[in-house]
């Protein structure tokens, strides 16, 4: 790993290939996921931000339904929701990883994520009136 600045790279930025999250500078590695996953495809965004691709049939708590009848619409959902799901847990270092891949959709990640490493919106918050102040 070659150093610059006592930041750790490495790899180049790519525009395929995620930005690697450390564990540090999460808002940097937000920003650079953000602009990667909108460049890709702006419906992994909002997949990733809104959560889960709709799914149709209720089974107890759970819905599903079989792959077998999805239309050709559900079944492009599905792949940008595993291509996405793909594309945030490539970007995290194996030790990231553990802390999120138990979600079972990309809004939990992300909402985990940004938790740990931002804060809940009050502790955000305070912060910044600490800066404004």
């Amino acid at each position: 790993m070659a150093s610059f600045k006592n930041v750790e790279i490495d790899q180049g930025l790519s525009f395929t290939r995620p930005p690697v999250f450390h564990g540090s500078n999460f808002a940097h590695w937000r920003k650079l996921m953000e602009i990667l996953v909108n460049d890709l495809d702006h419906e992994l965004w909002e997949i990733i931000i809104n959560g889960d691709f709709a799914q149709m049939v209720k089974e107890g708590d759970k819905i599903m339904k079989l792959r077998s009848v999805f239309t050709e619409e559900e079944t492009e959902k599905v792949g940008k929701y595993y291509r996405v799901l793909n594309i945030l847990f490539c970007g995290l270092n194996y030790s990231e990883f553990n802390c999120v891949s138990t979600c079972d959709t990309t809004k939990e990640v992300w909402d985990i994520l940004n938790t740990i490493y931002e804060g809940t919106t009050q502790v955000r918050e305070s912060k910044i009136s600490l800066y404004v102040l």
